[in-house]
C-alpha cells in the first residue's frame, strides 16, 4: 500500500487533528479558572461596610466576581473562593485522573478490538461530555463530566499516535508520530482565540465540543491499521484493507494477497497462536517489567514538568491572551524540534538532554521575580524542551513494545504522564515562587537519570510478537 501515500497522509492528518480534542480538554483549565477577583457585596447582617478586593469574610452573604477573561468563569459559577479555592486545582485533577484511566483502559480496547474502533469510541466519549459539561447543575456534576471527557481524551491521546505510526513505513514513522503532537500546540493557540471572543466559559466549551463532532465524522471513513489486522491473524480483512489503501494510493495490488499471507505465516512461525493480552502482560518478562516501570516513572516526571510549567506560566503576572498562544506556538516549535532528534539522534540521549535543559531553565527561574519578561523567556525555553521531550518520548515508547501490547504500553506511559499532570496544578499554585520553580527543577533531573535505564530502539524494527 506504499510507505506513505495519499490515504496515509489523510489518516495521519485526521489522527493529528483528533489529538486537538485532548489539548482542548487538558489546557482549557487556564481560561476556565483564570485569575478572578472578588469582593463582598452583601453581609448577613444587612449592614454596609468597607471591603477589600479578593478578601474572604466569614459573615459575607454574597460576592461579586470580576475576571479578565470571561464575564462568568468556573470560579464565579460555582463559588470556588475562600475555603473552596482548593477545588479549582481539583477540577484539573479530575480531568487528568480520567485521562490516566483512559489512556490505559481505552488503549487495552485498541489492542483487543482495533485502533480505529477504539479511537472512534474515545472521540465519542470526549465529545458527548464536552457538550454536556456546560449544562451541569452543580460543581460535582461538572466534575463527573470533566472526568469522562478526560477519559475519552486519554484514549485519543494514546491511540492517535499508535494509529499514525502503524499506518506508515519505517522511514516516515517519526514524522507520523510527531504530527499529532504538533497539532496540540496549534490546538492550544485556538483556545486563546476562542476565549477572547467568548463571554462565558459555557459558550467557550460548547464551541470546542461541537467542533470535535467534525473529527468524529471524518474518522468514520478512515481504515483500520493493517499492521494490527496482521498481528491478529485477520488475513482476509488485512488483504481487503491493504488493497483499498493501495488502490486509493494508485499502486499495483496484484501482489498484496501473497505479501500479507506471507507476513501472517512468518508471525505464526514465531508465535503459534493469537493470545488475548491484558495489562499484566506488560510485566510478563523481567525486561518488559523494567521497561513498563521506567517508562511510567519517566512519563510521570515529564508530565509533572509539562503541565506544571504550562500552568505556572499563566500565574507569572503576564497577559493570559499573550502567554497562552505563545506557549502553544513554542510547544509546536518544541514538537518540530523532536523531528530531527528522532531522525538523527539516539532516543535516550535526546530524552536525557531535553530534560536536563528544562531543569536548568527552571533553576534559573528561581532567581527571577514574578511579572518580569525574563520569566516568560525562561519558561518559554522550558516549554520548547518539555515539548521536545514528549516528541521523542511517544515515539520511543511505541518502539519499546511489540504490536500486541503497543497501545497498552503507550497507555501506561501516558497514564504516568497524566498522574503527573494531576499533581502539577498543586505545584504551580504554591504560595511562593521559588518553591514551585525548585520542584519543577528537581523533577526533570530525576527523569533524565531514569531515561538511561531504558534500552535503545533507534534504527531497530518494531516488533510484532511478544518474546
Amino acid at each position: 500500500m506504499g510507505a506513505f501515500g495519499y490515504l496515509q497522509a489523510l489518516a495521519c492528518g485526521t489522527g493529528a487533528l483528533c489529538r486537538s480534542i485532548t489539548a482542548w480538554n487538558t489546557m482549557s483549565i487556564v481560561f476556565l479558572t483564570s485569575k478572578t477577583e472578588f469582593a463582598c457585596t452583601r453581609f448577613k447582617d444587612g449592614l454596609s461596610r468597607p471591603v477589600q478586593n479578593s478578601t474572604c469574610y466569614e459573615d459575607c452573604a454574597e460576592y461579586e466576581y470580576n475576571s479578565v477573561v470571561f464575564r462568568e468563569t468556573l470560579i464565579s459559577t460555582f463559588g470556588l473562593i475562600c475555603d473552596r479555592a482548593w477545588l479549582v486545582s481539583f477540577t484539573q485533577t479530575m480531568t487528568m485522573f480520567g485521562l490516566a484511566l483512559g489512556v490505559t483502559g481505552l488503549g487495552w480496547l485498541s489492542d483487543r478490538f482495533g485502533r480505529q474502533k477504539a479511537l472512534l469510541l474515545s472521540i465519542a466519549i470526549a465529545v458527548i461530555f464536552m457538550i454536556v459539561a456546560p449544562f451541569a447543575p452543580n460543581y460535582w456534576a461538572y466534575n463527573i463530566c470533566r472526568f469522562l471527557a478526560g477519559f475519552g481524551s486519554g484514549g485519543i491521546m494514546n491511540i492517535g499516535v499508535v494509529y499514525n505510526m502503524e499506518m506508515v513505513g519505517p522511514k516516515y514513522r517519526e514524522i507520523a508520530g510527531i504530527s499529532g503532537l504538533i497539532a496540540d500546540g496549534f490546538g492550544i493557540m485556538l483556545l486563546a482565540a476562542v476565549a477572547f471572543h467568548s463571554s462565558t466559559w459555557q459558550t467557550f466549551f460548547l464551541f470546542f465540543g461541537l467542533l470535535s463532532i467534525l473529527f468524529f465524522v471524518v474518522m468514520l471513513f478512515m481504515p483500520e491499521s493493517p499492521r494490527w489486522l496482521v498481528s491478529q491473524r485477520r488475513t482476509e480483512q488485512a488483504i481487503e484493507m491493504v488493497t483499498k489503501v493501495a488502490k486509493f494510493n494508485r499502486l499495483n495490488t496484484s501482489h498484496i494477497r501473497e505479501t500479507v499471507s506471507k507476513a501472517v505465516e512468518e508471525l505464526d512461525t514465531e508465535h503459534t497462536e493469537v493470545q488475548k493480552r491484558t495489562l499484566l502482560d506488560l510485566f510478563g518478562t523481567l525486561e518488559l517489567a523494567k521497561v513498563t516501570t521506567v517508562t511510567c516513572l519517566v512519563g510521570f516526571l515529564g508530565g509533572t514538568c509539562y503541565f506544571g510549567i504550562h500552568h505556572y506560566a499563566t500565574l507569572l503576572g503576564l497577559d493570559i491572551f499573550i502567554i497562552v498562544p505563545l506557549m502553544g506556538l513554542l510547544q509546536a516549535v518544541g514538537n518540530i524540534l523532536g523531528t530531527p532528534l528522532n531522525k538523527y539522534a539516539r532516543r535516550k540521549v535526546s530524552l536525557f538532554c531535553t530534560l536536563v535543559i528544562v531543569a536548568i531553565m527552571m533553576t534559573v527561574l528561581i532567581f527571577i521575580p514574578d511579572g518580569n519578561w525574563g520569566c516568560a523567556a525562561t519558561t518559554g525555553i522550558a516549554v520548547i524542551f518539555t515539548s521536545g521531550f514528549f516528541g521523542v518520548y511517544y515515539i520511543f515508547v511505541n518502539e519499546l513494545y511489540p504490536t500486541p501490547l503497543r497501545s497498552m504500553g503507550v497507555g501506561m506511559g501516558c497514564g504516568g504522564a497524566k498522574v503527573g499532570a494531576m499533581v502539577a496544578p498543586f505545584i504551580a499554585n504554591m504560595r511562593t515562587h521559588w518553591m514551585s520553580s525548585t520542584i519543577l527543577a528537581v523533577v526533570p533531573f530525576v527523569g533524565a537519570a531514569l531515561c538511561l535505564l531504558l534500552p535503545e530502539t533507534k534504527g531497530k524494527k518494531m516488533k510484532d510478537t511478544v518474546d
